[in-house]
């Protein structure tokens, strides 16, 4: 992770900055206190050209009788909060959206980074393990081949930082012509063609086929459109290819292959994420054309050929991208003295870890058990777990004794203990319809107790069948000498809409007399009203007079039971990750032991292996957030290059305010021409002029590209 540190020298004049001098401007600085560095170069007509230097924060500051000194450093310094949220995600979870977790749990405002829409389409299943924020972002930068920095205005960015996959394509071809053959780099063959000289006098031509649809095999050809230019070179369509990169891509300059009637005019139109950023016209084409321009960062670029050859379709054999830097040090110009190269070990083989979570066959543990203390204003606390762990569950070990009043609630077995009623196998669960618009039920006696509050919950279900609903439906207990009516859950058709999906209905009464009372499950409708899961439970008897649970506690804990112990107290998990429990209590307070169960991951590792040289040593890498097989292959060739890099350069010279760690820049050589290197360590000094030193290793990334435009020059 690169990291920023300034320090500055000013002279204490009068002794200005004394720590006890009361006016001093010395009493107001604070930690973390933002500190802005711009540098300035004097121009020959003397005005200044200010260039933006870096965005910190103070860390420090002293001073003595002669000189007072101050410390900053950049963003990352205070980002030592520690990250618990990871979670494992079956079906992926972006590092695009894991990043912004990390820095919204680390309160970063959103306007203060910048994250690449490329690793939108990067997808990982492991949890964030437990560590720094700043550790996490940088674990999701190396997952993803990016890497990770503060900006000159302070921002925090996150940016890919490899030679994309690119892909052309046209709709605008004819049947033997190849789009994305455009960037192979490879020598084309081309066909004799009507255009107006296209086609030359020697003796090998290759004529066309007739176009088929069974499959036939054409030549090796680039791209070549189906639109033909007019006597005065401009077509009706003008004639397009498409570039799109798997990631943003900058270059500096690229060349143009064209067949033997080349366009004239060529119109390139740069986006990002959808945004148009350039629209670049190049005149005056030749059959091999170098364009020397550079390009904003793009990730789709699209040729537009405003005018052709007369007669003639556009025919590209080849593009060729150039350089990804034109910054170049050189001796007797930037470089003070020689290059110091190191030689680095070797690496024979680069190991990348793969993680592969999975689920345990374990039955659920304890992962925590801990008296807190609970007031009626602080009743939420967070359990912490060393392992990352799944299927979460929370109770006070405090119970009471309860039996649910209804004799076969759950119909699994059939309808036993209820009068009129009747059964769905299928569904294993009871059920009332009216063929006649008469009322029908279905009844069970029970005993209830005078002033005692009671708890009646079912799950119901109204059949989705054609035909427009009539009735009503409902659900109470009746005093069966008095025909007094309590409870009465609702069934009414808006009450569990829609049809053919279970509802869970409830209510709480008090009983007003001892004795027999029918609990009934009753219908005027035309449609069958499914019944499951009846419970009812007395409160009173279980919690005690004036104890007894609200409604919102009973359906948030207690569920369908026959015999059970209950907890008595609500617990329960608010907010959770891989890491962490935070727990809710209701209905207590004072020091409650609370516990923690689920069950922990199972992880298995495997690896993919890169060979870099026939010697040298092993190396593993493991990032605990990659787990399938391409990811950890795309991985191993980004992180293999930098490992064959194995030359590193010590660089004294004049000093560059606008280069900063990560850039990369050619270093002139005798023996490699285009020496790319990758900075990785900038030391720029100012005392009345500008010194610099650079570490650098060399950049083997582009190695490929560079090759290839040497070839073709």
């Amino acid at each position: 992770m690169p990291t920023i540190d300034f320090s500055v020298t000013v002279d204490n004049k009068d002794r200005a900055y004394d720590v006890e001098n009361e006016e001093s401007t010395v009493n107001f600085l604070e930690i973390g206190q933002s500190i802005e560095a711009l540098y300035g170069q004097a121009m020959n007509d003397g005005t200044i050209e200010w260039i933006p230097g870096t965005s910190l924060a103070l860390k420090s500051w002293s001073a003595d009788d002669t000189e007072m000194d101050f410390q900053a450093s950049d963003c990352f310094e205070g980002m030592d909060g520690t990250y618990y949220r990871g979670q494992y995600h079956p079906d992926g979870m972006s590092l695009y959206d894991m990043a912004v977790d990390v820095l919204a749990d680390a309160q970063v405002d959103y306007r203060d980074y910048w994250i690449d829409p490329y690793l939108k389409n990067v997808l990982v299943v492991n949890p964030m393990p437990v560590v720094a924020h700043k550790e996490a972002l940088q674990l999701i930068a190396n997952a993803g081949r990016c890497i990770l920095y503060q900006d000159r205005t302070g921002r925090i960015i996150l940016k890919s930082s490899f030679v994309p996959d690119m892909e052309a394509a046209s709709d605008n071809e004819t049947y033997f012509s190849h789009a994305s053959a455009i960037l192979d780099h490879a020598e084309k063959e081309a066909y004799a063609l009507p255009g107006q000289d296209y086609t030359g006098t020697s003796g090998a031509q290759y004529f066309l086929p007739r176009q088929t649809t069974n499959g036939a095999t054409y030549l090796n050809t680039g791209y070549v459109s189906e639109a033909v230019a007019e006597e005065d070179g401009l077509f009706a369509d003008n004639p397009t290819v498409e570039i799109t990169t798997e990631a943003a891509y900058k270059c500096f300059g690229l060349t143009l292959e064209f067949g033997r009637n080349w366009p004239d005019t060529v119109i390139f139109h740069a986006y990002y994420n959808n945004a148009a950023m350039e629209d670049y016209t190049v005149p005056g084409l030749t059959q091999t054309y170098v364009v020397s321009h550079e390009f904003p960062e793009f990730d789709r670029l699209v040729l537009e050929f405003s005018k052709g050859c007369p007669n003639n379709r556009v025919v590209l054999d080849n593009i060729i991208f150039g350089d990804s830097t034109d910054y170049v040090l050189e001796y007797g110009v930037e470089l003070t003295k020689t290059p110091k190269g190191t030689q680095l070990t070797k690496v024979r083989e680069l190991q990348v870890v793969r993680t592969i979570y999975n689920l345990s066959t374990e039955d659920a543990k304890e992962l925590a058990r801990e008296t807190i203390s609970v007031t009626a204003l602080d009743n939420r606390y967070t359990f912490y777990f060393s392992n990352p762990s799944y299927d979460l569950k929370t109770y006070v070990p405090v119970y009471v004794e309860a039996t649910n009043m209804v004799q076969n609630g759950s119909f699994d077995t059939g309808v036993t203990g209820w009068l009129n009623a009747q059964y769905d196998a299928a569904r294993k669960c009871t059920y009332v319809v009216s063929e006649d618009g008469n009322a029908v039920h279905i009844v069970q006696t029970v005993q209830m107790i005078s002033g005692h509050k009671y708890y009646l919950r079912g799950n119901f279900m109204r059949e989705e069948s054609p035909g427009e609903y009539s009735g009503n439906d409902e659900c109470d207990l009746v005093r069966a000498i008095a025909n007094r009516e309590s409870f009465n859950i609702n069934l009414r058709p808006e009450a569990i809409a829609p049809d053919g999906v279970w509802h869970t209905k409830s209510a709480i009464d008090t009983v007003e007399t001892t004795g027999e009372w029918d609990l009934r499950i009753y219908t005027y409708g035309n449609k069958r009203l499914y019944t499951d899961s009846l419970l009812l439970v007395d409160l009173t008897a279980a919690w005690g007079i004036g104890n007894e649970p609200d409604i919102e506690w009973c359906d948030k804990f207690i569920g369908y039971f026959t015999i059970a112990s209950i907890p008595k107290y609500g617990c329960e998990i608010v907010d959770s990750s891989a890491y962490y429990a935070t727990v809710e209590l209701t209905g207590i307070t004072g020091p409650t032991e609370v516990v923690v169960t689920g069950r922990d991951y199972v992880t298995t590792q495997s690896k993919v292996s890169r060979q870099l040289n026939p010697t040298g040593s092993l190396e593993a890498w493991n990032n605990p957030l990659v787990s399938d097989t391409v990811h950890a292959a795309n991985l191993a060739d980004w992180i293999g290059d930098y490992m064959k890099s194995d030359r590193e350069y010590d660089l004294s010279y004049r000093g560059e305010p606008r280069i900063d760690a990560n850039d990369i820049a050619f270093l002139e050589n005798k023996y490699v021409p285009d020496l790319l290197i990758r900075v990785t360590d900038h030391t720029l000094k100012f005392n009345g002029g500008l010194s610099s030193t650079i570490k650098a290793r060399r950049d083997m990334s582009y190695v490929a590209t560079a090759k290839n435009r040497l070839a073709g020059q």
